[in-house]
């Protein structure tokens, strides 16, 4: 059974490794055979993290337990147990609620509870994910790239359903240990995820990749806001407590002045302008270096204007469509200016400037809207409705180059060199790194980018969007709408 991961001498696993599973098994098979579990059951249902979070969930009854070979390692008992339960639903102000106020350390106790808190709630829903590739037909869960993923979400869910109870600090201490562990162990997911997929696209229809992916993504937006929201207050903790301060702290000393907003992983001010400022620095040197130009920004509107919200969210939002308005930008401007020059050699005009990238900033009582305004061109009406797929992308670049090294689609201008992450500074550096970097990974040229970037737009609802508008042959219209409070819509 051990080839169908990896070969005899564990090298990594081939290109072809589907040729020969082809031949072997049908595609209709589920991984591993439904028939060990009670029919009808939607314990395994790919979108059951986003129906939990949705407050829709139904109870399911799980029957004879599979080997634990059919579990990706995981005790078939243990997994049992805890797909019997149901996960807490994840708002904004679940989140908040073992943490401290703004401008204070937490207690010991509040810190017991929240590690508590993060203990029970995530192998509830790391036992779902291991659920959720279980449901694959039995070649695609066999692919080498989405079975190492599955047996890292088992292994991981192992471990913390094992964890004791959390009783005191030394406890916690090891707690937390063994989860930034676990962090950076699934740093690399989405993209690995991302590879695997691309190999069986011919296994699964397009419409249901993209279900899987939603519902895993989500999820997992889930999980590591629980698990970075303790980590995060568990720093402040130890910082405090080095520093000798309990209660109500000054932070300045330690965090700086800007982040007295800030509880964990959420701030309760965050500034839309300065996040939009910091992305198109970090994008417009990424894309200066590589095209070797790059528009320049305009803000305009309420640029004070701040809501509550989380900064990596907002932070991948923006610097993903940040990236593709830029982008688009310098290329259209680039050819334009190279035919101008073929059709007038002779000419002694200057250049044509290139147009600048807008981003528009609105507030109202219950929303806090965002336009980003290019003139890139716009997106082909054939391409327009599959923007947001991930297949749009990510199948049909595979075919193109058999032999690549798994690096597919478009491997030129900034997509070839982003890494998500690194984005942010001045005190939201640390959030970025821990959020962005091993939280996403790198995603250059995968077609993930749009999907993930509304996924994240409108995780916690309150009449959320991420909408574009192109107007072909000029520019594209990109509208994202935040909830301004989404502690009063929850």
């Amino acid at each position: 059974m051990q080839c169908l991961a990896t070969d005899i001498k564990g090298k990594a696993p081939s290109r072809r490794w589907d040729c020969l599973h082809a031949r072997k098994f049908s595609t209709s098979p589920q991984y591993p055979p439904p028939d060990l579990f009670k029919p009808g059951s939607s314990s395994f249902s790919p979108s059951d993290d986003r129906q939990v979070d949705d407050e829709v969930s139904s109870k399911s009854t799980f029957m004879a337990p599979p080997s634990a070979f059919s579990t990706f390692g995981a005790s078939p008992t243990l997994l049992a147990e805890f797909l019997s339960i149901q996960p807490t639903p994840l708002t904004l102000n679940s989140l908040l609620s073992h943490a401290p106020a703004p401008g204070q350390v937490p207690t010991t106790s509040q810190l017991i509870e929240s590690a508590e808190f993060t203990r029970r709630e995530l192998p509830i829903r790391l036992a779902r994910r291991v659920g959720g590739f279980r449901s694959l037909p039995f070649i695609v869960g066999s692919n080498p790239y989405i079975q190492q993923i599955a047996r890292l979400y088992s292994q991981s869910f192992e471990t913390l359903a094992r964890f004791p109870e959390i009783v005191d600090l030394n406890d916690h201490d090891n707690f937390v240990s063994m989860l930034e562990s676990l962090v950076e162990d699934h740093a690399q997911n989405v993209p690995i995820l991302a590879r695997g997929f691309l190999e069986c696209k011919k296994y699964m229809d397009a419409r249901e990749v993209s279900a899987f992916l939603d519902a895993a993504i989500h999820s997992r937006i889930a999980i590591r806001l629980i698990a970075e929201q303790h980590l995060s207050i568990a720093g402040l903790f130890h910082d405090a407590r080095r520093a000798g301060k309990t209660g109500v702290m000054q932070q300045e000393a330690a965090w700086g002045e800007d982040r007295l907003s800030v509880i964990g992983v959420v701030d309760t001010k965050l500034s839309p302008a300065r996040m939009v400022k910091t992305c198109a620095q970090f994008v417009h040197g990424l894309c200066e270096g590589t095209l070797g130009a790059a528009p320049e920004l305009v803000l305009e509107g309420d640029v004070n204007s701040t809501y509550i919200g989380v900064p990596v969210h907002l932070e991948y939002v923006m610097t993903e469509l940040l990236k593709n308005s830029y982008r688009a930008t310098t290329e259209r401007w680039r050819e334009r200016a190279a035919a101008r020059q073929r059709s007038n050699r002779f000419s002694a005009d200057p250049p044509e400037p290139m147009p600048p990238i807008k981003v528009s900033i609105s507030k109202s009582r219950n929303h806090l809207s965002m336009r980003i305004r290019d003139q890139g061109g716009g997106i082909s009406p054939k391409n327009l409705p599959h923007i947001f797929s991930y297949a749009f992308t990510t199948v049909n670049s595979a075919e193109d180059d058999a032999g690549s090294s798994g690096d597919s689609g478009d491997l030129e201008g900034p997509y070839a060199i982003q890494a998500v992450g690194g984005v942010v500074d001045n005190g939201l550096g640390e959030i970025g790194a821990s959020g962005l970097l091993s939280g996403l990974g790198t995603l250059a040229g995968l077609g993930y980018g749009l999907p993930m970037a509304r996924i994240y737009a409108t995780y916690f609802g309150g009449g959320s969007a991420l909408d574009i508008v192109s107007l072909y042959g000029h520019g594209c219209d990109t509208f994202i709408k935040l909830p301004a409070d989404p502690l009063h819509f929850q």
